[in-house]
């Protein structure tokens, strides 16, 4: 792994950072202005999450769009373009004055930063480096804890010294005048040290060929959308980040149920944000030499225990418990998923293939947050709405068990 960041470095920095600047669009960042903005707008909880929600959803019709366009746009263009458009959804939002420039403010920075630039990082990663992409995965998912450990800390002090509309512009400040120049000095240097054209060859830059490609080939999107084993995996594969968006989204309501104080949950972001980095490391190699399919079963059992800790614990130490159990979760999912589609379908339709998962993606989280707002509101017990989640998380290790173990052949889909 070391020996693999030595050697590219600034493709893998690249993929870090893109990952890492995914923030302003995630709910993690985002619910920590979620009690200011309801307030200053006079919202309910359930009003603004399907705000949220709805922004999410148009997000998600139009990134399938983003992927293709991934497949055949130069990626300096391309990433430049995205950020540009993440920090005008960021400005947006501090000058929101009702719905209308709220609605818009979200479905930017869901759609630029949620979706764009998580696809452009993991697509990256896994279409480049072939047989190593567990590991250039496991190292460029980094970028998340760290938008996780930082981010959150310095929102919320943010915040409470300035104002939420402030805190806003910040971050489109860091994505116009730190994240471009960076994107873009970091893929000149790469160009020009390996002068590389950046083509879907589906192996590692230097051409050594992957020895799956022997077998699965490179499959087209409408072969990928007959394979069944796509569709079973969508539950394992979506249960994650639906689930913690909605979890984090109504994260105010969560601790006040069980009467801890909501500042303590930047702190236990620490923790989220170390295991999931931790994990997202430890899970690259083993990627490499096991295969996502086979590793994509063990991936939900840590969030189950995260969240029996949530609902039978007292003490906040449960806080820290609950978030590590997300944490590894989210850090083994987003590593294993990353690859798991380059396995399955090969790279050269590869951005097609993660725009229409991130359509699939997007669509459950923008659902999620809604969903559980409504279900508060008609008066379901925190506890009654986890336990129905883990009875999905069930369901999706033992779809995800099936697929891993089935014998399949290629030309059943094909």
């Amino acid at each position: 792994m070391i020996k693999l960041f030595q050697k590219y470095p600034h493709l893998i920095l690249f993929g870090m950072l893109t990952s890492m600047f995914s923030g302003p669009g995630q709910t993690f960042l985002v619910s920590l202005f979620i009690p200011y903005m309801r307030e200053d707008f006079g919202m309910s909880q359930t009003y603004i999450a399907t705000l949220y929600s709805l922004a999410t959803l148009l997000s998600a019709f139009l990134l399938p769009v983003m992927g293709n366009l991934l497949d055949k746009v130069h990626l300096i263009r391309f990433t430049l373009t995205a950020a540009i458009l993440l920090s005008i959804g960021c400005f947006v939002l501090s000058q929101s004055v009702g719905v209308l420039t709220v609605l818009i403010g979200f479905f930017l920075i869901r759609n630029l930063g949620q979706g764009t630039l998580a696809m452009i990082s993991s697509t990256t990663m896994a279409r480049y480096f072939g047989g190593q992409r567990g590991k250039a995965l496991g190292i460029a998912n980094l970028g998340y804890p760290l938008s996780e450990a930082i981010f959150p800390i310095l929102i919320t002090t943010w915040i409470t010294i300035y104002t939420w509309r402030s805190g806003w512009i910040l971050l489109g400040l860091l994505t116009l005048l730190f994240f471009f120049p960076s994107v873009l000095l970091l893929l000149k240097i790469h160009y020009s040290k390996h002068a590389i054209k950046m083509k879907e060859d589906g192996g590692l830059i230097e051409k050594q060929a992957s020895k799956e490609l022997h077998t699965i080939g490179h499959w087209s999107l409408g072969q990928m959308i007959r394979d069944w084993r796509f569709y079973v995996l969508l539950v394992p594969v979506l249960i994650p980040p639906a689930y913690l968006t909605a979890l984090f989204f109504h994260q105010s309501v969560l601790m006040d149920y069980k009467a801890w104080p909501i500042t303590v949950v930047a702190i236990a972001f620490i923790s989220f944000a170390v295991t999931r980095g931790f994990m997202s490391l430890l899970i690259g190699p083993l990627i490499d030499k096991l295969t996502a399919l086979k590793l994509l079963p063990i991936t939900l059992l840590p969030l189950a225990i995260g969240i029996l800790g949530y609902i039978y614990g007292k003490h906040l130490f449960w806080v820290f418990f609950y978030l590590t159990g997300a944490g590894i979760t989210i850090g083994l999912s987003m590593t294993i998923k990353g690859a798991l589609y380059a396995e399955l379908y090969g790279t050269k339709k590869l951005g097609s293939i993660k725009g229409l998962l991130a359509f699939f993606m997007v669509l459950s989280t923008s659902i999620a947050p809604v969903m559980m707002g409504w279900l508060l509101d008609q008066g379901n017990s925190i506890s009654k709405i986890l336990w129905g989640m883990l009875l999905f998380i069930i369901i999706g290790i033992g779809l995800s068990v099936v697929v891993a173990f089935y014998p399949n052949k290629r030309s059943d889909y094909a």
